[in-house]
């Protein structure tokens, strides 16, 4: 029986990459993968290991919610950012689940590729979530935000965090259609929301201390 998924193409993630990653597109990610998972619920395997790959599908689930728990617990400001950063992860859970699905249908089991890309994104998002943790940003002051923005507190780990999202998408061997999808501009497109957030940020909090000023 084969092992890989042929004459198969895989849901592209570059269907979402020229979107402004925002709320809208966030949940546009979510809801595909809810939409693959409930999928997958109805699906049966053939083969004796469904129990344990149904505990692994069970996982990312898990890590997809974690994710998007995190993104909004540190939304006090870089909500844009963050909802960039679990937009990436979500949108690749939704297609690994998608392309699980197709192979569950085809030989009633994960095949082995799948199954070890599976267990890489939950890696990841183990590392998306304790990042997530680490980084605090709602303690932040917008003042601070600014400063902390060009330091390692803040920018490098979410730099790391996109460039390991997006080499695990390019080692799947997801295609490059046209210039502007490629992932040299992901980290611009970080970067570009980061400088929102913090003008917004810094918006409402000018807004905050003329209301005082009134009151």
């Amino acid at each position: 029986m084969p092992d890989q998924i042929a004459a198969t193409e895989p849901p592209s993630f570059m269907a979402y990459s020229n979107a402004e990653t925002s709320a809208s597109s966030y949940a546009t990610h979510k809801n595909n993968f809810d939409k693959s998972m409930r999928q997958l619920d109805t699906l049966k395997f053939t083969r004796g290991e469904g129990p344990d790959e149904r505990k692994l599908l069970q996982l990312l689930e898990r890590q997809v919610g974690l994710v998007k728990a995190k993104q909004y617990m540190n939304a006090k400001f870089g909500s844009g950012t963050l909802q960039y950063v679990a937009g990436l992860y979500t949108m690749m859970a939704a297609s690994i689940a998608e392309e699980i699905s197709v192979g569950i249908k085809r030989y009633g089991y994960i095949p082995t590729a799948k199954h070890q890309l599976l267990y890489s994104v939950i890696d990841e998002g183990d590392i998306v979530i304790n990042t997530f943790s680490r980084l605090n940003i709602r303690k932040l002051s917008p003042k601070g935000l600014n400063t902390k923005w060009k330091t390692e507190d803040v920018y490098d780990p979410l730099v790391h965090l996109v460039t390991r999202l997006t080499t695990l998408m390019v080692n799947w061997g997801v295609p490059i259609t046209a210039p502007q999808e490629a992932s040299s501009t992901w980290i611009p497109r970080l970067s570009s929301r980061w400088e929102l957030d913090l003008a917004n940020a810094t918006k409402k909090n000018s807004s905050s201390r003329q209301d005082c000023t009134v009151q």
